[in-house]
């Protein structure tokens, strides 16, 4: 365990001053009050729809061009999700009061899962 110490009286934010004395003692229930009481994870169901995006458009590439249409559809995938990653990047900006710094990781996160996915799909059946 890597223990840090900071003296007390450089941490002026009580909150900061708090977390690392709680990570200092080891106490999980005092470091989970502070950052995980109302943590809620939203971007789990954006994820859900670019799965299924990428699936609508696997089946539509089988149905319009056979068995090799199912790689193009996973390459039609890619715009459309980099235009629905980024709307759920501008609702979290716009709407949910987050900054584009704290956005941005969840956006490669959204918009880069279901691309990997995608690239292997293509890959496989190229």
């Amino acid at each position: 365990m890597i223990r840090w110490s900071a003296p007390s009286d450089a941490l002026t934010n009580p909150t900061v001053k708090t977390a690392i004395e709680a990570l200092q003692k080891g106490d999980h229930k005092a470091w989970s009050a502070l950052f995980e009481s109302d943590a809620k994870f939203y971007d789990d169901g954006v994820l859900a729809i670019g799965f299924g995006l990428l699936v609508l458009c696997a089946l539509v590439g089988r149905l319009v061009g056979g068995p090799s249409g199912i790689a193009a559809g996973a390459l039609v995938f890619l715009p459309l999700w980099l235009v629905g990653a980024g709307i759920n990047m501008y609702i979290g900006v716009a709407r949910a009061g987050y900054s584009i710094s704290e956005e941005a990781p969840m956006f490669a996160l959204v918009f880069g899962i279901p691309v990997i996915a995608a690239v292997i799909v293509w890959w496989v059946l190229r």
